[in-house]
């Protein structure tokens, strides 16, 4: 009996080089995957990086790696000087 209906799995920008992806296993089973402190040197090209092995993973070549089901956050303005940003940067399947 299933315990889940959708899984999720959240990563840190910081996973090493790319060829990383490919031994991290979990990628092949989650519906979505999640980077998490996006604000970290680097998450933008994690966040490619992902959605590419995700692609690849699924051996869905029809959509562009921007459109599997990826996503990341930006950390909140802290103050209300701040200029607003979105605060979600995603890909989506």
């Amino acid at each position: 009996m299933p315990q889940v209906d959708l899984s999720l799995y959240v990563m840190t920008p910081e996973y090493g080089a790319a060829s990383q992806l490919e031994k991290i296993d979990m990628l092949d089973f989650a519906n979505f995957v999640a980077i998490n402190k996006f604000d970290r040197k680097g998450a933008a090209d994690a966040l490619r990086d992902v959605a590419k092995q995700v692609q690849r993973n699924q051996g869905d070549f029809s959509k562009r790696p921007e459109e599997m089901r990826c996503s990341a956050r930006w950390p909140r303005a802290s103050t209300t000087t701040e200029s607003p940003r979105s605060t979600r940067r995603s890909c989506r399947g």
